[in-house]
């Protein structure tokens, strides 16, 4: 018997991160692994990345620059007639992205709900949690005022959108309601699902926990002829930029043929700080800091064979990292921070021994100094076994199977 999912995402790879990219692996193995699906995907996305068997249909209505606008879109009941339609000839709306006001509309029209979090929106305005305050996370509005106002300052630098964040905050107190209405919400990790349910308990009850597929990611040889390390985070505070920072400017006193590596595939380094890193690698360090902006797949495995590791300094619960799982899939040891999925990711392997506490700066410089003596054949050797275990925790078959446990199981 044929089940019929509409899936509505207003971004869609290869628009978006983490979320968009996991939505896109999601719906292909499930195309590819059960004939009785239907999918349809309707997306704010003009070009997206099509999945074989999937019909893809362009809304205007979630194409959209903002959370609020698209909010704003899916309120305004003389734009709905056409969603009402499509989801009605549906059997299952599946929503894993941010069209949360569309949950009650599926529910009235008496259709199954499921909504898949990626991040931390239905408890926060700026979707991130802090480590420092996740095991006593305020949920009132001032505390959400407070938290999209420091997001904006210590991530954007933008005094302006921190107060334009601010004054947006209590609309997002309509995602709880929302999501409530839902009869499964999908979490990516352990981690992710008990800081949702602590704060929302009323819905403690639909939180499964399902990881999101892995990526065809293949090892990558390593070429090391002088220690290095590599992060991907950007300038970002949230990512812990200002932690690598500190932490190397002790380990290149001590160790001076390190070099640091940063690079970002889709996000480009705040300009002023750029050319006051470079000038004080080329002055002080030697050239033994170096920065690539926006770099293509290719660029980024050269930068992974010759380095010793990649750094890994979040200290937000990230739900569960892309970036730590390509780390290991491509065979490079991760230094990471303790928090969101990443101990779940690294449980079992060399990399569990590799975890410090968030925003302990001795934490990481006591991690990079134990991974600098391992030789490029060791390196290469547990390379090797964190991909194999990684492959074997995150099976495409029991992922596949437990996502479609909770898609189509009432």
């Amino acid at each position: 018997m044929t089940t019929k999912i509409l899936v509505i995402s207003e971004k869609y790879w290869p628009q978006g991160g983490g979320a968009e990219f996991a939505t896109y692996l999601i719906l292909s193995l499930l195309s590819a692994t059960n004939n009785d699906l239907k999918i349809t995907v309707l997306t704010g996305t003009k070009e997206p990345y099509k999945t074989d068997g999937a019909n893809f249909i362009y809304s205007d209505i979630l194409d959209t620059p903002t959370k609020i606008h698209l909010w704003r879109n899916l309120m305004t009941a003389s734009k709905l007639g056409s969603f009402n339609k499509i989801i009605k000839n549906n059997d299952i709306t599946y929503i894993p992205r941010l069209a949360y006001p569309l949950v009650p509309n599926a529910k009235k029209l008496g259709k199954k709900v499921l909504v898949h979090l990626h991040d931390y929106q239905p408890i926060t305005y700026c979707a991130g949690v802090f480590s420092r305050t996740a095991s006593d996370f305020k949920f009132g509005l001032l505390d959400d005022i407070r938290r999209s106002m420091e997001f904006e300052i210590l991530e954007k630098h933008n005094v302006y959108k921190a107060l334009l964040s601010s004054s947006m905050t209590p609309i997002n107190r309509l995602s709880k309601l929302w999501i409530m209405g839902a009869d499964k919400v999908i979490c990516v990790s352990k981690r992710q699902g008990q800081i949702v349910g602590l704060v929302l308990p009323e819905i403690q009850n639909k939180i499964k926990v399902a990881y999101n597929p892995l990526p065809h990611i293949p090892l990558i040889e390593k070429k090391i002829e002088n220690p290095a390390f590599l992060y991907l985070g950007g300038d970002r505070y949230f990512k812990g930029f200002h932690l690598v920072l500190n932490a190397f400017g002790k380990v290149f006193g001590k160790h001076k043929k390190t070099k640091l590596f940063l690079a970002t595939t889709n996000y480009t380094f705040n300009l002023k700080a750029k050319d006051t890193l470079l000038k004080l690698s080329d002055k002080v360090l030697e050239g033994r800091l170096s920065i690539f902006d926006r770099i293509n797949g290719e660029e980024m495995s050269k930068l992974y064979s010759i380095s010793n590791a990649l750094l890994f300094t979040s200290i937000w619960e990230e739900p569960l990292s892309y970036t730590v799982l390509e780390s290991m899939l491509k065979g490079t040891i991760p230094i990471v921070s303790e928090v969101g999925g990443i101990p779940e990711i690294v449980q079992g392997t060399f990399a569990e021994k590799m975890v410090f506490k968030p925003d302990n700066l001795n934490g990481l410089v006591d991690k990079v100094e134990y991974v600098l003596p391992l030789s490029g054949e060791q390196l290469s050797n547990i390379g090797l076994s964190l991909r194999n275990s990684t492959l074997e925790r995150f099976n495409e078959d029991s992922i596949v199977q437990k996502l479609s446990k909770i898609l189509l199981e009432n």
